[in-house]
């Protein structure tokens, strides 16, 4: 965004709102340290140390972007709160976003949280970002409360998402639509798959690093074949070293899945899971699954399932969540087939051909 350098006073106190610089990272790692043990409120906490270098890259990558902000309100030489809003970076995702606000203690209802949800609404409105995203605790009605006093609704409340001090805890999806765009108008194309002759069977089995080629090919594939995916036309848009070391990272990590699926020497379909990396949210995570068309319907997507559901009880996976375009009829029979159940109608999820289109959260808990 331009350059943000705003006086206001609140209660005789003067707050300068500004955005944040990269040399300031370690000063704003020091303030997350600080709300994260004020607070269980939040994604982070005290469980675990707060990686400098990590905010480092998340402010680097917002400054570097032109629809993602971070803003700081600075009191004297302390920071006092801080608002982050990063929008997708593909073209389908680039005209929605998810918000992160916090307020140290000391300046609770004071309108800080206020200010900042304006500087943001003013410059959202400016930049044609068309819904604005934040998921919140359902423990925190004076959160909640100011996000409906700035006209947020609440879409879906996602199940035992957060696990602090022995309990689990909903988080509330809450969103905002700005403008005045189309919603979707088409239904799902219940167009027949292509024919395809099978003369060798599907194996499935977990990616290594050395099918990076072989997937980004399948995924440039897939993604001209259906508009279901976050992925439009532009294909995966990462080289094969980059696709090779996440591979390699998802191997590594025991809380992440990444299985393919193989006829003969070609991947045709792909799941991928990973969950949280902070000891709040490690217990559940997202998945995102995808098939060829010409291999649909003959039970792909269902074993994929199978798999990840009976992994992640092997590994004490508590939740899985996943976002399904509400179009997407078959796929979301298949996953209620599991026990997944829907949570919410989040709206606005993907922009293309000139319209919004929505989505469901659905949920699955593993007792």
């Amino acid at each position: 965004m331009g350059h943000l350098n705003k006086v206001i006073e609140i209660e005789k106190t003067t707050i300068r709102i500004r955005d944040i610089e990269l040399s300031e990272s370690d000063w704003l790692t020091q303030y997350f340290v600080k709300v994260s043990r004020e607070t269980d409120f939040l994604a982070i906490g005290p469980e675990a140390p707060i990686d400098p270098d990590q905010i480092r890259n998340t402010v680097e990558q917002i400054l570097s972007s032109l629809r993602d902000i971070c803003i700081i309100a600075v009191q004297d030489d302390e920071i006092v709160g801080a608002l982050t809003f990063v929008c997708g970076k593909r073209p389908k995702l680039a005209r929605s976003g998810s918000l992160g606000l916090s307020v140290i203690k000391t300046m609770w209802n004071r309108g800080i949280g206020s200010a900042l949800l304006r500087i943001l609404l003013d410059w959202a409105i400016t930049n044609e970002i068309g819904k604005i995203d934040l998921k919140v605790s359902q423990d925190n009605a004076r959160a909640i409360a100011l996000y409906h006093k700035f006209g947020f609704v609440e879409e879906a409340v996602s199940k035992d998402q957060l696990f602090v001090k022995g309990r689990y805890v909903d988080l509330v999806w809450m969103g905002l639509k700005l403008g005045f765009y189309k919603e979707n108008r088409a239904a799902f194309n219940k167009d027949p798959h292509p024919s395809y002759a099978f003369n060798q069977p599907i194996h499935i089995r977990s990616a290594r690093s050395d099918d990076a080629a072989s997937i980004l090919y399948f995924l440039h594939l897939v993604s001209k074949e259906t508009q279901f995916l976050s992925m439009g036309e532009e294909g995966p848009l990462i080289s094969i070293e980059e696709e090779r070391k996440f591979l390699n990272a998802a191997c590594e990590d025991p809380r992440s899945l990444y299985l393919i699926a193989m006829h003969g020497k070609t991947v045709v379909g792909m799941i991928s899971f990973s969950a949280g990396r902070r000891p709040r949210t490690q217990h559940a995570g997202e998945f995102s699954i995808a098939v060829l068309r010409a291999f649909s319907g003959i039970g792909i997507g269902r074993a994929f399932i199978q798999r990840m559901v009976h992994w992640a009880r092997s590994q004490h996976i508590h939740k899985i969540s996943l976002e399904v375009r509400i179009e997407n009829i078959p796929a979301i029979r298949l996953y209620r087939s599991f026990g997944f159940v829907v949570e919410g109608r989040i709206t606005r999820t993907v922009y293309y051909d000139g319209y919004f289109w929505h989505s469901y959260m659905m949920g699955l808990v593993l007792e």
